[in-house]
């Protein structure tokens, strides 16, 4: 097709559309209000959503350390004591089962690496940069 052609067209469908208000709002003002409208409720149900996942975080600790008091001093974190703690994660009442392992404070305070279980027995090899 002639490039002539294309352009006449282009320019007659633009001037038609510049003459048809009702056109002109439903393509350019309507989308320029309802758009960021969305984005905006998407935007507060997600924060509604983060905030509800923060305020409660059932947990279980299998071990000892200074640790399970931090963990207790953060807010939404509740550290629970259910009888099988793999059957409570998988039924979803709990978010998470820490195992801390043996003398995991004295390794920390020399500076050296602990491993952190997680329920798939997958090690995570972590290393902690501040004194417990």
């Amino acid at each position: 097709m002639d490039k002539n052609v294309v352009w006449t067209i282009f320019a007659k469908e633009m001037l038609d559309l510049l003459r048809d208000r009702k056109t002109l709002i439903g393509t350019f003002l309507i989308p320029l209000v309802v758009i960021p409208f969305v984005f905006f409720l998407l935007s507060m149900s997600y924060s509604n959503v983060e905030k509800e996942a923060r305020s409660y975080v059932p947990i279980a600790v299998e071990g000892t350390s200074k640790l399970v008091d931090h963990l207790r001093s953060q807010p939404g974190v509740r550290i629970l004591s259910p009888d099988r703690p793999m059957e409570a994660l998988k039924a979803g009442e709990l978010r998470a089962i820490v195992t801390i392992p043996d003398h995991f404070d004295q390794v920390l305070r020399s500076g050296g690496e602990s491993s952190c279980m997680s329920p798939t027995t997958t090690p995570t090899k972590s290393r902690c940069t501040q004194k417990a």
